[in-house]
């Protein structure tokens, strides 16, 4: 079902997302007149491939994705699914560097699709816009990395009064790993 179409706008479902917060009407729709296309996808069709290249912000309106990350030689581990309205690949556009995750289209849907390169030009003469849709990138991260403190933190907590129950040796493997990365992350 993958195609192009021209671009339906909701503009208060648009405006509820994080990265849309504080965007003004006139604002949606020259980001997404001028930038913007719509695709539509099947139930487990890849949108955004681990690894690849890509600047594209995709808006999900309704529905919902799974991100996932590959673990070759295993089957790849779901990190979320993601529910509408959100939106996703905000991280390659900022940074120009390979899709970090695999998001893979969880049912039927139509996404709304901002080009990178089509953003970056347009922002050459909206340096106010430019700002705002940064500024709200950096607070999606921000609560994308306290979810992910919270969750490992949860995590070393259960894994710790695992240890502290039984004298199993792989969990004190395992605790010192995670206590090593989270020292890294941090």
């Amino acid at each position: 079902m993958t195609g192009h179409a021209t671009v339906q706008l909701d503009i208060p479902v648009i405006q509820s997302t994080r990265l849309f917060t504080g965007f003004s009407a006139f604002e949606i729709r020259l980001l997404f007149g001028e930038c913007g296309h719509t695709r539509g996808c099947d139930d487990g069709e890849v949108i955004i491939e681990a690894g690849s290249q890509g600047r594209d912000i995709y808006l999900l309106p309704a529905g919902s994705v799974k991100t996932e990350i590959p673990l070759p030689p295993y089957a790849p581990a779901t990190l979320a699914t993601l529910g509408a309205p959100t939106t996703f690949g905000e991280i390659s556009y900022l940074d120009g560097r390979e899709r970090s995750a695999t998001v893979r289209a969880h049912g039927r849907l139509t996404l709304h699709v901002l080009s990178g390169e089509r953003l970056d030009a347009l922002f050459l003469d909206l340096p106010h816009t430019r700002a705002k849709l940064h500024h709200n990138i950096a607070l999606s991260l921000a609560d994308i990395v306290r979810t992910y403190t919270r969750n490992f933190h949860d995590g070393v907590m259960k894994l710790r009064t695992a240890q502290n129950q039984s004298s199993n040796q792989a969990a004190s493997k395992y605790y010192d790993m995670i206590s090593r990365l989270a020292g890294n992350i941090c």
